[in-house]
């Protein structure tokens, strides 16, 4: 009851903000993750009456973004037709205390959230979201996490290990999937992009700033954005 509360006022009152300046703002709905019934019964609210453009989950909740808790919400956001953002938060701050070291140097953000990212693409492929919901439009932050870099570690993981599905054996399978995911391009070095784009290419890559946070580019002018991530963007949130 208290997630759900917490839920809906916020969304209620970012709604309101976005209302103040329509042709500037587009809101993702907060979700009591708590309950499945609850989280797309809120989804709904928040994307009929509020007009939000879809939701924004993190990937450290009581149920892993495989289970079957999660399938109502991905089902909801396939009919919907509203994608579903995946941003992390600091170890600890919803639940217990994640490794100690990510307590040091500000590193439960600078490490530990694209750990978390790349636990979330990892789980989605091979726990089998993106097989079971391919209309699924899921969007993580940062790239993916380090995603990037360990793709041939993931995809022999794969390939070889007991516990992996029929499905990823093939050769490119992990790869398949991992197109599949839609990411940003907030990275802060160009090779992590560069990299980034061979691995997984721009068909699904937008533009991102963490506008007003600790890592936010100080400004927006001079940099050489490629149109098409504004295009994906569109595509993505069904505005283009």
């Amino acid at each position: 009851p208290d997630a759900i509360r917490f839920c809906r006022t916020h969304n209620d009152a970012l709604a309101k903000v976005v209302a103040q300046y329509p042709d500037r703002l587009g809101a993702l709905a907060a979700l009591p993750v708590q309950d499945s019934g609850a989280m797309v019964e809120e989804l709904h609210r928040a994307v009929t009456e509020l007009g939000m453009w879809g939701a924004q989950i993190g990937p450290d909740s009581p149920n892993p973004l495989h289970s079957a808790h999660f399938d109502p919400l991905y089902e909801a956001c396939v009919k919907l037709n509203v994608p579903l953002f995946v941003h992390p938060a600091n170890h600890g701050i919803d639940g217990p205390a994640g490794d100690p070291n990510l307590g040091r140097f500000d590193l439960g953000m600078v490490i530990g959230y694209a750990a978390q990212e790349t636990i979330a693409v990892a789980t989605l492929i091979f726990g089998g979201v993106i097989d079971r919901h391919p209309n699924l439009d899921v969007w993580v932050s940062h790239g993916g996490g380090a995603v990037a870099f360990l793709a041939g570690r993931l995809a022999q993981a794969g390939q070889m290990r007991a516990w992996a599905p029929d499905y990823l054996r093939p050769d490119g399978a992990f790869e398949e999937r991992l197109a599949k995911i839609w990411v940003d391009n907030h990275l802060h070095d160009p090779r992590a992009l560069e990299l980034l784009l061979k691995v997984v290419g721009d068909d699904r890559l937008t533009f991102g700033t963490n506008f007003a946070g600790w890592d936010a580019p100080e400004t927006l002018e001079g940099l050489d954005v490629p149109l098409k991530l504004a295009d994906n963007a569109r595509r993505l949130l069904r505005k283009g």
